[in-house]
């Protein structure tokens, strides 16, 4: 699966059916089949990250010891700063590509941007903060950038991110939290996406949202997605519920509130033909034994005048001499039926 905006890749998913990876920008995180939270492997790498740019812009550095609240998630305890100008972000900026990925070598800071490292009470890094209130993304397109995320095996993961423009007329914010409960083997999930663009009086206006909790591998909860699109005075509205419950997720699609398509998803392991086809490399008499039975049975099953014409059909002269050496089941239409003695 793979989720492209104006032509550039976002997000892609691959699996094999036993294992999987997950892509996003320039981190990649493989996840195992038992695993369901791939956003704690994204995270950790997130932290790398973190990492690598406090190395870069060491001579920047500032410390505090100011706390931050992240998500109600995660708390920092102290912190590194670095703000730059936007002059000096256009020196080290190429340096920074190399570390976050070379997609954002055509962004520009116009303005100040802020860099800062959250640590925990025992020193270990547990998240990131970045702001800039003017990043030209495009020849046209100017956003304000914030992001925040945290990480704490123990705790959960917290990730915020918003970059509106200055009439807020383009903006896209995700905020995604997912809490451990004192019971370490379950999870509570809380997500949100919110994109919206206005262009010549109309709109279009996504928003994702999902509250889900992960016990033993086993998904439960309810996600929504609404998409409205505006065109010329007239609104309609897109819906898609999903609902996962143990193996089984249940879906609904509505259009401007009415139920257009429902259904649901079951999972689980095939049941077993009752008719085994033998292996090419069996004996071949047990080949033809179970050949002829699959077509027997098949016989059996379809029309009395059916199978009187198949009869007669397959009885012609052209058949039995082996002039014709093709069957098929289209009926010659100029072939009837006719009873004799």
């Amino acid at each position: 699966i793979t989720l492209y905006q104006a032509n550039e890749k976002l997000l892609e998913a691959a699996s094999d059916g036993e294992s999987a990876t997950l892509t996003a920008g320039a981190w990649t995180a493989p996840i195992a089949s038992e695993s369901l939270v791939p956003l704690e492997e994204i995270s950790l790498q997130a932290l790398s990250v973190g990492q690598a740019l406090g190395e870069l812009l060491k001579g920047y550095e500032k410390s505090a010891n100011a706390t931050a609240e992240l998500g109600n998630v995660v708390k920092a305890k102290t912190q590194l700063s670095y703000a730059l100008t936007a002059e000096q972000w256009a020196a080290v900026w190429p340096d920074v590509c190399q570390i976050i990925g070379a997609q954002f070598a055509d962004i520009t800071l116009e303005s100040k941007g802020t860099l800062r490292r959250y640590f925990a009470s025992d020193g270990s890094e547990i998240g990131a903060y970045f702001y800039a209130e003017k990043v030209r993304i495009a020849e046209k397109d100017v956003r304000e950038i914030r992001l925040e995320y945290g990480y704490q095996a123990e705790k959960g993961l917290y990730l915020a991110f918003r970059c509106p423009d200055k009439n807020e007329s383009r903006n896209l914010r995700i905020s995604c939290t997912a809490k451990r409960t004192e019971r370490t083997d379950r999870i509570s999930y809380t997500v949100s996406c919110d994109v919206r663009r206005k262009y010549d009086g109309d709109q279009d206006a996504m928003v994702l949202e999902a509250s889900l909790k992960e016990q033993e591998n086993v998904l439960s909860g309810k996600a929504t997605a609404n998409y409205t699109k505006k065109r010329d005075g007239k609104t309609q509205k897109y819906a898609l519920t999903i609902q996962p419950d143990g193996n089984a997720v249940a879906f609904e699609i509505a259009v401007d509130s009415l139920k257009a398509l429902q259904g649901e998803i079951s999972f689980g392991s095939a049941e077993e033909s009752a008719v085994t086809v033998p292996a090419v490399n069996a004996d071949i008499a047990q080949v033809q034994r179970q050949v002829t039975l699959q077509m027997l049975t098949y016989l059996q099953r379809i029309d009395d005048s059916d199978r009187l014409e198949l009869i007669y059909y397959l009885n012609r002269p052209a058949y039995l001499t082996g002039e014709e050496a093709d069957a098929t089941l289209l009926y010659d239409p100029e072939f009837t039926v006719t009873e004799e003695p």
